[in-house]
């Protein structure tokens, strides 16, 4: 018959580890920082803004189809990313553009302006693809919307 080991006895034949006390709040300061470089900066905002600003502009432009809201909604998006704290370094542009999207949703959507909101052409003298972009804003609001949100990604950058 074969018995199993027991407890007791593989406690006895381990070595005996030398126990360290340890603190849970060692080094709490270092945790602290390492957890908050993840987050984005305000320089990092800034960074994005520049380097982004003529596609966040064509963007702004292409869902509101007029220059004085796509203004709007471009200073409404820096204006949000100034005021967050809890966006990682790695999401800023597209956090960025979500916040020009969901802007512009709210712009073009809302029932109040809606018979007031008149359409811009893209610019006077068709250069750099205004015929085109001038088709996409003649598009209804909704179908333009979808548009724009499924192809921006790949014509305008990230």
């Amino acid at each position: 018959m074969q018995t199993l080991p027991s407890r007791t006895a593989s406690r006895t034949q381990e070595p005996k580890r030398k126990l360290e006390k340890v603190s849970v709040f060692q080094d709490r300061g270092q945790l602290v920082n390492d957890f908050r470089s993840d987050y984005a900066t305000i320089a990092d905002f800034c960074h994005a803004f520049a380097d982004g600003t003529r596609s966040l502009c064509l963007l702004a432009f292409l869902l509101t189809t007029n220059h004085s809201d796509a203004e709007d909604c471009f200073v409404a998006a820096v204006e949000r990313a100034f005021r967050s704290n809890n966006v990682f370094k790695e999401w800023v542009a597209s956090w960025i553009r979500r916040s020009v999207i969901a802007c512009a949703i709210t712009t073009v959507f809302d029932t109040r302006n809606r018979e007031a909101r008149q359409s811009d052409r893209w610019c006077i003298a068709q250069g750099e693809g205004g015929s085109a972009i001038d088709a996409i804003t003649r598009l209804a609001d909704r179908e333009r919307f979808v548009f724009v949100m499924s192809v921006s990604r790949t014509l305008l950058g990230p």
